[in-house]
């Protein structure tokens, strides 16, 4: 079975996020506390948590149009960097590549790792 490790580098990008989705400024103080809360839980290792919030995400989209981009951000996304992703695992060239995305790409149904399992990779997370 192939083997891929994932480092998670895990940044926060409140305001770039905010502005894409469209949100107003005094929604930023809500959102950076909900970022802090899925730091949390990434850091104390409770993946099953953070799925959670992803698809929460989605689901209590306020919005059509939010949830729509809220698919688009995560699970269409996740499509396509797992497809380049399994690239460059393919590539014969013997180079080394590090892969950063965001917490969010790791965890629930459709994320990266769930993609890469489902074609054969073995995944492990690493603290």
């Amino acid at each position: 079975m192939k083997r891929l490790k994932i480092i998670l580098f895990l940044g926060l990008i409140v305001c770039t996020v905010l502005i894409f989705a469209g949100c107003e400024p005094e929604e930023y103080e809500d959102a950076e506390e909900e970022l802090a809360d899925r730091y949390e839980i990434w850091i104390e290792g409770d993946v099953e948590a953070h799925a959670e919030k992803r698809k929460e995400l989605i689901e209590e989209a306020e919005t059509e149009s939010l949830k729509e981009f809220q698919a688009a951000f995560t699970d269409e996304r996740d499509q396509q960097m797992t497809d380049r992703i399994e690239e460059l695992l393919h590539d014969q060239t013997g180079h080394t590549y590090f892969i950063t995305v965001g917490s969010m790409h790791l965890v629930g149904d459709n994320s990266i790792v769930d993609r890469l399992e489902e074609r054969g990779f073995e995944v492990e997370n690493m603290y």
